[in-house]
């Protein structure tokens, strides 16, 4: 297959057809470092040297790809790897959705450099530099949740709940800077996000999952949820636990000001883990409804 603009070589298809008789997918690439030749005026200089490089490396980088030109739209396939790949996108960003999916189903591939001449003819660009990069990009994120939810989620929910740990029992000093119960809030609430990115990215791979977006071996469900109501549950209990220990403090100083005092600490530990018990258990009965049988599979 390959671009219907005049732009690729079809006199380099014999090359595609040597490099397929050894593997499933095999993809061009037009970029000289990798063999490849571009004329000049062939590619945009935004295209060369921004847009195609970006989303290579980040196809290297979240699928393990060995693609050098995620965008070249000179390749060839066979026929029952195309079928595996059960294609979805609709636009442009179908040219890396192939890619990807060849790394994630572990087809046999092979590169082949080819020949980017300018088009012959005069026409209106069909390609949007921005609007077709974001849906290239987007859809990249959205098929890795790993990525775009786990990971920054885990970093998040890490540097908050050790912020909060540090600030539990008092004050930190760390040279002149004092860190106090204003910290231990922006600790509470770094925390609380992360957790809830981190369940979202559980519940973007269940569904991933669940609806065969991917192939099958990236279609590792999480654990049971169940065990997310337990965790929940406890969360609240020793959260509504640890308010109440510091309204019984509130009214022993007759329901004065708490500022200096050890209940403030309380109450912003407690409520996080009333707020993360609430996050564990929704979140839960939510990945309970994603699992809900669907029609044909009793």
């Amino acid at each position: 297959m390959a671009d219907a603009d005049a732009t690729y070589c079809l006199d380099e298809l014999p090359r595609f057809i040597e490099a397929a008789r050894g593997a499933d997918f095999v993809m061009g690439t037009r970029f000289p470092g990798a063999g490849g030749i571009i004329h000049p005026g062939a590619m945009p200089p935004l295209h060369r040297w921004l847009g195609t490089p970006v989303l290579t490396a980040l196809a290297r980088l979240l699928f393990g790809t060995t693609a050098s030109d995620v965008n070249c739209g000179f390749r060839a396939i066979r026929r029952d790897a195309l079928a595996r790949m059960q294609l979805r996108m609709i636009g442009m960003e179908l040219a890396s959705e192939m890619v990807l999916k060849a790394a994630l189903l572990r087809l046999r591939t092979n590169e082949v450099p080819v020949t980017l001449r300018r088009s012959p003819r005069t026409r209106v660009a069909h390609l949007r530099t921005w609007r077709d990069g974001w849906r290239h990009l987007r859809m990249m994120l959205l098929y890795s949740p790993k990525w775009l939810f786990g990971l920054p989620g885990v970093v998040l929910a890490a540097a908050g709940g050790v912020t909060l740990l540090a600030l539990a029992r008092g004050p930190l000093q760390i040279g002149p800077t004092t860190f106090d119960t204003n910290t231990m809030l922006v600790g509470a609430m770094a925390f609380l996000t992360g957790v809830q990115v981190t369940l979202l990215g559980l519940l973007a791979h269940t569904f991933v999952a669940e609806e065969n977006l991917l192939p099958a071996p990236t279609q590792r469900t999480p654990s049971p949820f169940e065990y997310g109501i337990a965790v929940g549950a406890i969360a609240l209990i020793i959260g509504i636990g640890l308010v109440g220990w510091a309204f019984a403090q509130w009214q022993q100083l007759g329901f004065g000001g708490l500022a200096g005092t050890g209940a403030t600490r309380l109450v912003i530990l407690g409520t996080t883990l009333v707020m993360l018990g609430v996050e564990f258990v929704s979140t839960a009965f939510l990945f309970g409804v994603l699992r809900l049988p669907r029609l044909g599979e009793r």
